[in-house]
């Protein structure tokens, strides 16, 4: 927790005294984190449908359906299935540690670029 300092005008407008007011720096780091997590969740979600959609599939969740079975798509597939799992094991494993410590809080841009890793064929 920290203390800031705020100024307090009185009346006339002019300063009369100093306040302190309680800040919960905890509290809003995890507001942060919170807020963070729900709008990463769907952009991440939109980057996977998008580029299954590149590769003819309706979205990430069709992309990886034919992955189970033999068929014409199943490598392919399994490829969308491994992607998928990797990005979304990060997404949990980093908010899991940001959450239990004091580090920096990537952006959204930190975290595309350091957590999802490539797709390539």
């Amino acid at each position: 927790m920290a203390i800031e300092t705020q100024y307090r005008l009185v009346g006339d407008g002019v300063l009369k005294q100093k306040v302190p007011v309680e800040i919960d720096t905890d509290e809003i780091r995890k507001e942060i984190i919170k807020t963070l997590k729900v709008n990463l969740h769907s952009i991440l979600s939109k980057l996977m449908d998008d580029k299954a959609k590149e590769y003819g599939y309706d979205n990430i969740i069709s992309a990886c359906s034919y992955c189970a079975l033999p068929n014409p798509f199943q490598e392919e597939s399994t490829k969308f299935f491994v992607w998928r799992s990797s990005i979304w094991n990060n997404f949990v494993e980093y908010f899991n540690y940001i959450e239990l410590n004091k580090d920096k809080i990537l952006t959204k841009e930190e975290f595309i670029k350091t957590y999802v890793p490539d797709f390539d064929f």
